[in-house]
C-alpha cells in the first residue's frame, strides 16, 4: 500500500457563540483538513487547528513541503515519516504551523492504518480495556460569560451528569478572578470538581502571589498558569501550591515534557495531540508520563475525536475535557451519556469532516 494522493485545504465556521478566555477571543475557529489517498482506494483524514486564523498557512505548507515527502511512500512506516517530515520542515521553526502541518498529516496516517484493519484506531495502539470516560466541561466557564451567567451554565452541566467544571481566569485583577472562584466553589459546592485555566496569562511573580491562594477552594488543578516554556517558574509555584498544575498544552517538544518532569514542575501533564505533531509523539509524551508517575489529561479543546482514542490506550488517562468547538465538524458522532464520553468502535479515527463543512467554510487558495 502506497500514498497516492495528498489533499490539504482550510475551513473557517462559526462558534456556537463567542466565547472569551485571558487570550482569545473568538466568534470563528478554523481547521486545516488533510487527506491521504492510498493507490488501493483507501482514504485517511487529518487536521490540525489554527485557533486565531491561519489555517491556510498549515495547509499551504502540507501542500508544498510534506507532500512530496509523503507520495509513493507506505503509510505503515510512520515513525520514520515523522522524523522525515520533522527534519523537512525544521528550517521554518519547531512549533507553530510546521508541527500542526506534521500532526494533520500524522494523524492521517494512523487513520489509514487503522482503516485498512477495519478497527478503531485505539484497538490498532493497544486498549485498556476501559469503555467510557467521564467528562468535564469547559464549555460554561469561559471568562466572557457575566458570574452569574456562568454559574447557572455550571449548574446545568453538572445535572446532566459531568464530572466537574473548569473555569477561565486572568483578568487585570487577580483579586477579581479569587473572587470569581470563591463564588463559583460556593455556588457548586464542596464536592463537585472545579478546575481553573490562566491560559498561561500570569507571570511568575503573579503566579507566585495568587495561585497558592486558590488551594483554599480546593481546586483540582491550576492550568497553564505561566508561559510554557518557563519549567524553571513552574517548578517554584508548584512548589508551594498543593493543587497540582496541569501544563502541557502549548508544549511542542518530548525534551520540554521531559524538562517538566525531571523539575517536578507539573502534576498533571497534558499532551496536545495536534500541536505535538500527531499521535506518533502524543504516545512518546504518554509513555514518558509514565516512567514518571504522571496523570495525563489530553488536550481535547480542538481534538476530541482523536484523544478518546488515545485515551482508550493509556491507562494514565482517567478524565477527559468536553468541547463542542467541532463536533459537528465531523461524520462521525461521539456518544456523550450522562457526562461520560464512550469509546468508539467504529474503523479509524473519526475525524473524517462533513462534505457540507467542506464546501460551505471552504478558504479558498491563494
Amino acid at each position: 500500500m502506497k500514498i497516492s494522493k495528498v489533499e490539504a485545504f482550510a475551513i473557517r465556521y462559526p462558534l456556537r457563540e463567542p466565547i472569551r478566555d485571558a487570550t482569545h477571543d473568538l466568534t470563528l475557529y478554523e481547521l486545516a483538513v488533510v487527506r491521504l489517498t492510498t493507490d488501493d482506494g483507501l482514504v485517511g483524514h487529518g487536521f490540525s487547528p489554527a485557533t486565531h486564523g491561519g489555517a491556510e498557512v498549515i495547509a499551504g505548507l502540507t501542500r508544498t513541503m510534506l507532500a512530496p515527502v509523503l507520495l509513493g511512500r507506505d503509510p505503515f512506516h510512520v515513525r520514520g515519516l515523522w522524523d522525515e517530515l520533522f527534519w523537512r520542515t525544521q528550517i521554518v521553526g519547531r512549533a507553530g504551523a510546521n508541527r500542526l502541518a506534521m500532526g494533520a498529516v500524522d494523524i492521517a496516517l494512523w487513520d489509514v492504518m487503522s482503516r485498512s484493519l477495519d478497527v478503531p484506531l485505539w484497538k490498532l495502539l493497544g486498549g485498556t480495556g476501559v469503555e467510557r470516560f467521564p467528562l468535564y466541561s469547559t464549555d460554561a466557564g469561559w471568562l466572557s460569560f457575566p458570574q452569574a451567567e456562568m454559574i447557572g451554565k455550571m449548574r446545568r452541566v453538572l445535572a446532566q451528569g459531568f464530572h466537574g467544571v473548569k473555569m477561565k481566569i486572568g483578568s487585570p485583577d487577580p483579586r477579581a478572578d479569587l473572587r470569581r472562584v470563591a463564588a463559583v466553589r460556593e455556588a457548586i459546592g464542596p464536592e463537585k470538581a472545579l478546575m481553573v485555566d490562566i491560559n498561561t496569562h500570569w507571570d511568575l511573580s503573579t503566579a507566585l502571589r495568587y495561585g497558592p491562594q486558590l488551594d483554599a477552594f480546593d481546586i483540582d488543578w491550576l492550568e497553564e498558569p505561566m508561559n510554557q516554556h518557563d519549567v524553571k517558574g513552574h517548578a517554584q509555584l508548584q512548589a508551594v501550591m498543593r493543587a497540582p498544575l496541569l501544563v502541557g498544552e502549548n508544549l511542542t517538544s518530548l525534551t520540554l515534557f521531559r524538562d517538566y518532569f525531571e523539575q517536578r514542575a507539573l502534576r498533571l501533564a497534558q499532551p496536545d495531540v495536534t500541536r505535538l505533531g500527531g499521535i506518533t509523539r502524543w504516545l512518546d509524551v504518554a509513555s514518558l508520563a509514565r516512567a514518571n508517575s504522571i496523570r495525563v489529561v489530553p488536550a481535547c479543546w480542538d481534538s476530541m475525536q482523536v484523544s478518546i482514542h488515545l485515551a482508550a490506550a493509556t491507562p494514565e488517562v482517567h478524565l477527559m475535557e468536553h468541547l463542542d468547538w467541532t463536533l459537528d465538524v465531523f461524520e462521525e458522532r461521539l456518544q456523550i451519556e450522562n457526562g461520560y464520553l464512550r469509546v468508539p468502535t467504529g474503523p479509524g479515527v473519526g475525524c473524517t469532516v462533513r462534505q457540507e463543512y467542506a464546501e460551505q467554510y471552504r478558504i479558498p487558495e491563494a
